[in-house]
């Protein structure tokens, strides 16, 4: 087939055509209007149309990615099988050898291990996900859909390349801030092999891990053996998706005994299902912390394969970071005028036709506007016939919208037709989506680029008909409030980027409850005598001495738990803010500001108690406090090696701060006041700074 040129392919019903076209139009919309109850017109501009920014987008999409719980078929000979990954992991431009070298993975994570600079330490695993973002306004109120491919590089035992299972987020009362006051989740689908399994707001068995930085539907995914061994031919398998039915908080306190089985429910099956890897998105950084997730590299890739195919403990659960990039990073190289043969067959394709070109970061044409053909058809060299027969993502029906969507799985998988691309699947307005678009010559011969259908959530039992509406007109212009991201690149390629060496600096501040000064029993005692939570004022925190000579001492402690357990930390700063001055500053006069660390807290636990005083430390003077001169300046020290190896990753980390000079026999009291953890004002607060490697 010859690509026409776009000039040919004009709209006959647009309102923004001329002369005949027009009346033509209008004569097609009276016909419309009879016979489905109402005319179709283009979203008109106005005051209430507004549009998110090129950040704003990237933030929801990060905001509301899910959270993939996957079960793996590994074994000391297959590590690292069932990551994700993404397409170009091995660095080479082609897709078509991608099954063939992923096969190659276990000796990736065995370099790994030996750290050898071979070829493989040019690899970049980073577990990726597709992604477009979808704006429209209904009304004045504007919603998005967002897509999520997750990438694996091989299926079914290693026998079929690629893998096409991707996850549908629907969001309602769109904001502009994510998950700002009235937003709604308002349906979540997700790809079961050919089926388009749904799941509504009120459905019990939709669950999400709602963090301060994101709202993470909480999915599970098979590992990627085929079914032919199976006792149970409807049992999971090949990466596909099911919904996790367990509420967060459950899972949560069952993760938090590092022996307890690492098992969740999943819609459509009785049984609890493996977790052996547990996906994060890493825009997502309360979710990062809560499941200590790490990126993958070329660094510790060993140490974040599974090698299991049995139930792990929560223990041995890999957690590990995923990146966001653009379904319209992949798209171009399907594009008849891209060097396309090297990933792709001739065997199928489809025309699209471009009002806008398809434009990378900085926005520039990557694919040109008019009719244009993508080749789709699945090119694996280390086959015979070169294919496994599956198409990419221009051939994905959910690519439009244009799903029958389904409350459960079939089995054998098999959806329902929609039958949109041929013209016959028709929304809740009886539209097609050549009626809504007004391209009625594009059915069952060409997708225009704007055609999306936006589903209800409804289900609907026939063939050709679904719950919601095709997209009408100019939907996706900024003067209508729309953005169409599916040919949009929002997210940086990073294609040379491994975070070997990358760094993560967190900033944890004191716990209220376990902080505070404690003053000497008397001058020669040494001993604690009385614990004081003095709270909020100036000197929640002391060092220096009273009017008897009794010394003060100051205890912090901080939940350092969300340190990665294979994290490498690189450094530790102790902070303290001065609130007050009583007397002579006594770091002129009472020697050096010192500090002690325990692992998980003086005396034996981490209750504050007068006993901090003299209790035995993990290690000494791991750190000097610098001299705040005035009020509001900061005391800084920085841990040696022995105070960084004290450092908790699995729980609270405890120090204890004082002058070395006990007391300076003056019977005049001179002691630095400094704000303590429930002081009012946050940034007064005490704070521990720690990067680290992860």
């Amino acid at each position: 087939m010859t690509p026409k040129s776009y000039s040919s392919v004009k709209s006959p019903c647009s309102l923004k055509d001329n002369g005949a076209r027009l009346k033509a139009g209008r004569v097609l919309l009276i016909v419309l209007f009879i016979f489905s109850g109402f005319c179709v017109l283009e979203p008109q501009a106005s005051a209430q149309s507004w549009s998110l920014t090129t950040a704003q987008r990237k933030a929801y999409l990060y905001y509301y990615a899910p959270v993939i719980m996957k079960r793996a078929n590994e074994s000391s000979t297959k590590a690292g099988l069932d990551w994700s990954t993404n397409f170009d992991f091995d660095r080479d431009g082609n897709f078509s050898n991608n099954r063939v070298n992923w096969l190659n993975i276990n000796q990736y994570v065995a370099a790994s291990a030996s750290g050898s600079t071979g070829t493989y330490s040019q690899w970049r695993i980073r577990p990726t996900l597709y992604s477009a973002l979808v704006e429209y306004m209904e009304g004045s109120s504007k919603s998005l859909v967002m897509l999520y491919h997750v990438y694996n590089a091989q299926d079914k035992d290693g026998d079929e390349i690629h893998d096409w299972e991707r996850v549908e987020v629907e969001v309602r009362g769109v904001t502009g801030t994510p998950g700002g006051s009235g937003e709604l989740v308002n349906h979540v689908t997700v790809t079961h092999h050919h089926d388009h399994i749904m799941r509504r707001y009120y459905d019990s068995d939709l669950s999400f891990m709602q963090t301060a930085t994101g709202k993470h539907v909480l999915i599970w995914q098979a590992d990627q053996k085929d079914n032919s061994g199976l006792d149970d031919l409807c049992d999971t398998y090949g990466h596909e998706l099911r919904f996790v039915t367990n509420s967060y908080s459950s899972i949560a306190s069952r993760a938090s005994v590092p022996t307890n089985d690492a098992e969740v429910n999943v819609s459509g099956k009785d049984s609890a299902k493996d977790v052996n890897y547990i996906f994060v998105p890493e825009g997502s950084q309360a979710a990062v912390t809560a499941w200590k997730a790490q990126p993958l590299n070329y660094g510790n890739a060993s140490s974040l394969a599974s090698r299991l195919d049995s139930t792990p403990s929560w223990s041995q659960v890999k957690r590990i970071t995923y990146e966001l990039q653009d379904l319209a990073d992949i798209i171009p190289t399907h594009w008849q005028n891209n060097a396309w043969s090297v990933d792709w067959l001739a065997d199928e394709w489809e025309d699209i036709l471009l009002e806008s070109p398809i434009v990378n970061e900085a926005g520039q044409a990557e694919v040109s506007t008019g009719l244009q053909r993508f080749y789709t058809k699945s090119k694996d060299i280390g086959l015979s016939g070169m294919t496994d027969g599956r198409e990419g993502i221009p051939s994905k029906d959910w690519l439009y919208g244009a799903y029958s969507a389904e409350l459960d799985e079939d089995c054998p998988s098999g959806s329902d037709d929609f039958e949109a691309y041929k013209g016959n699947g028709t929304d809740s307005y009886g539209l097609t989506r050549g009626a809504a678009s007004g391209y009625y010559a594009s059915h069952n011969a060409y997708w225009w680029q704007h055609d999306f259908f936006v589903h209800s959530g409804a289900i609907v039992d026939a063939d050709t008909a679904e719950a919601g509406k095709w997209l009408v007109g100019a939907w996706y212009t900024p003067a209508n409030g729309g953005f169409d991201g599916r040919w949009v690149q929002l997210f940086d390629d990073r294609p040379a980027d491994d975070p070997t060496g990358s760094t993560t600096t967190v900033t944890f501040t004191s716990v209220a409850a376990q902080d505070g000064y404690i003053t000497e029993s008397g001058e020669t005692t040494n001993a604690g005598g009385t614990a004081n939570a003095v709270a909020a004022t100036a000197a929640g925190l002391r060092v220096g001495d009273n009017a008897s000579d009794w010394q003060f001492r100051s205890i912090l402690s901080f939940d350092t738990s969300s340190i990665p357990d294979g994290a490498t930390i690189n450094s530790v700063s102790l902070r303290l803010r001065r609130g007050t001055l009583i007397g002579t500053n006594p770091f002129t006069t009472h020697g050096t500001c010192t500090v002690d660390i325990h692992k998980t807290g003086f005396g034996g636990d981490v209750a504050f108690a007068a006993g901090d005083f003299q209790a035995a430390a993990t290690a000494t003077s791991v750190a000097t406090l610098s001299n705040p001169a005035a009020n509001l300046d900061w005391a800084t020290g920085n841990l040696n090696a022995a105070g960084i190896a004290a450092i908790n990753k699995l729980g609270t980390t405890q120090f204890r701060v004082y002058l070395t000079l006990d007391d300076d026999d003056d019977s005049v009291a001179d002691y630095i006041g400094f704000y303590a953890g429930d002081n009012t004002t946050a940034a007064n607060r005490p704070q521990l700074v720690v990067t680290y490697t992860p």
